[in-house]
């Protein structure tokens, strides 16, 4: 990841990952509410998942770790630190519902693979209105 952050640039690889993330998701709700899975061709459904989980996973720790690189580039000095803290914050919010809405009974897993993977697409999308910080300085002001 860090060698694409610096050849391609932070914005493509934010934005590649966090969607591959939510595809993953949902291939993930498509997993387990499937009785008959054509794409399994001859892996059970558990190896199946277990594989999707850890693109999945691969995919949003990609976006994670590019996006932890931009934010503090995002902000001048005086700021950096309150606004790294902010989105920082605002994360661990979304870590806070996230179980809540993964345990919660009256949700199928198939609509909770949805709105996850959702949320992941959309992140992709917010990220391309971000400016791309690739070879830039940092704003020392």
């Amino acid at each position: 990841m860090a060698m694409s952050i610096d050849s391609v640039g932070r914005v493509p690889c934010q934005f590649v990952m966090y969607c591959a993330a939510g595809i993953a998701v949902m291939l993930m709700g498509l997993i387990t509410t499937s009785d008959s899975l054509p794409l399994a061709l001859h892996l059970s459904q558990e190896r199946l998942m277990v594989g999707v989980a850890g693109i999945a996973r691969l995919c949003i720790m990609g976006a994670s770790s590019a996006t932890w690189v931009t934010t503090p580039e995002l902000f001048p000095t005086r700021m950096r630190a309150t606004g790294h803290s902010m989105t920082n914050a605002m994360a661990r919010v979304g870590g806070v519902i996230a179980p809540f809405l993964v345990q919660n009974d009256g949700i199928s897993l198939m609509r909770v693979a949805v709105i996850l993977g959702s949320v992941n697409i959309l992140a992709g999308c917010m990220v391309l209105m971000l400016p791309e910080t690739k070879d830039r300085p940092l704003d020392q002001h």
